[in-house]
């Protein structure tokens, strides 16, 4: 019997006899690349070229049976080079890895390791169109922008409101606050018209007449230079952070568009960055999905023995905010069934359409009106002998009337 061992220097061949192993020849790659180039073949299902000739040339008049470590590989020999070939596992084949670095050039181990390294990154492969670490380095930084917003907006209505508090208390949109603040500076220095550009005629007059009897104190120049510098940053943040909402819609409408319809694009990328990635979320059960976001919370009921969180980030959805508080638990639960089939679609279907997200959308939300409606079923109450059948109606008392004791 005769075995073939093929390695990162090249080929070789071993004849066994009476249970002595002798080499009978080797084959050796002239090259790194050419080693990368036969491994990648072989990986492949393919015989090489280089390995087809070796064999034709060295086993052509020989009737001896090819021994292969590889069962597909056995049959490609088989069937392109007309020689017997099987696939055979046996002590023999490790007795040949012990010592086959002797049967080659020195540098064997070294390009054993650049063999490895190679094909290892060969396997490495992106696919473009599934790149959710897009989608969870955004939605984290989108996270992180909304954080830095609010902070530098209480920053500046604190800071502004040492000159004119009134604002703060009439304005509770915090980007129009900034632009009112940017346009008016001092209190004392503009007009109505100044406003007519950002606000209505109304609301402007309302601003000037605060500011005519605000109880605010002066400040330098400085303060105010500062303070519009702050609220120019946070306004040019407000537009990146439109600007990213664009760029997440986007990619989550190609990684997970079933999830996106479901969920809407900002939580359905909360999920996959909360998940780790869209594979991940994916082979999460509902029960998994359901809580995500709401970990330590999960925990601390746990160790105090209480009752354990019914939602995480599903509770943000306007799915969960339509059902009634008594079935919210309820609602959450169904969602996050329907959240892993739409993350199983997206993450090994091909479908792209999104029909699947919409389908089970409007199963969920027949499923909250099947709820209220049973909530508000009728009910019998009994008083006085009498039966009301629909508990919302007043009852009427007119008929009744009051005995009076006689004296």
């Amino acid at each position: 019997m005769i075995y073939l061992y093929e390695n990162s220097c090249g080929y070789a061949l071993f004849n066994k006899i009476d249970d002595k192993v002798e080499l009978l020849k080797t084959y050796n790659f002239k090259s790194s690349e050419e080693s990368v180039d036969s491994y990648k073949e072989l990986l492949n299902n393919e015989l090489p070229n280089n390995l087809k000739d070796f064999l034709i040339l060295t086993l052509k008049n020989k009737n001896d049976v090819l021994c292969v470590r590889d069962d597909k590989l056995s049959s490609k020999i088989t069937s392109e080079c007309d020689i017997k070939s099987n696939f055979v596992i046996d002590d023999t084949f490790k007795e040949i890895r012990n010592g086959i670095e002797k049967y080659f050039t020195s540098d064997f181990l070294y390009r054993t390791l650049y063999l490895s390294h190679k094909l290892s990154m060969e396997k490495i492969n992106i696919n473009s169109d599934k790149i959710d670490t897009m989608v969870i380095q955004s939605i984290n930084l989108l996270l992180d922008l909304d954080k830095d917003i609010n902070l530098h907006c209480m920053r500046i209505r604190e800071w502004y409101g040492i000159h004119f508090p009134e604002l703060s208390l009439l304005i509770d949109d915090n980007l129009l606050y900034l632009q009112l603040v940017l346009v008016i500076k001092r209190k004392n220095s503009f007009t109505k018209s100044d406003l007519l550009e950002i606000v209505d005629e109304d609301l402007a007059c309302k601003i000037h007449n605060l500011s005519e009897n605000s109880m605010g104190a002066d400040i330098t120049d400085l303060d105010i230079e500062n303070i519009v510098l702050d609220s120019k940053s946070v306004i040019k943040s407000f537009e990146y952070r439109t600007q990213l909402s664009t760029y997440i819609k986007e990619k989550m409408a190609i990684i997970a568009p079933n999830l996106t319809n479901l969920m809407g694009d900002l939580i359905g990328a909360r999920l996959i960055a909360k998940a780790g990635s869209l594979d991940t979320l994916a082979k999460f059960p509902s029960s998994t999905v359901q809580l995500l976001g709401a970990e330590k919370s999960l925990f601390q009921s746990l160790r105090n023995k209480t009752n354990t969180p019914k939602y995480g980030i599903i509770f943000d959805s306007s799915i969960v905010g339509y059902a009634s508080t008594k079935n919210k638990g309820k609602v959450a639960r169904s969602l996050a069934s329907k959240i892993s089939l739409c993350a199983r679609i997206d993450s090994l279907g091909k479908d792209t359409s999104g029909k699947f997200g919409v389908i089970f959308k409007e199963q969920i939300y027949r499923r909250v009106k099947n709820l209220e409606n049973r909530n508000v079923s009728k009910k019998k109450i009994e008083v006085k002998g009498k039966f009301i059948i629909n508990a919302d109606k007043k009852y009427d008392g007119s008929d009744d009337t009051k005995r009076i004791k006689k004296n």
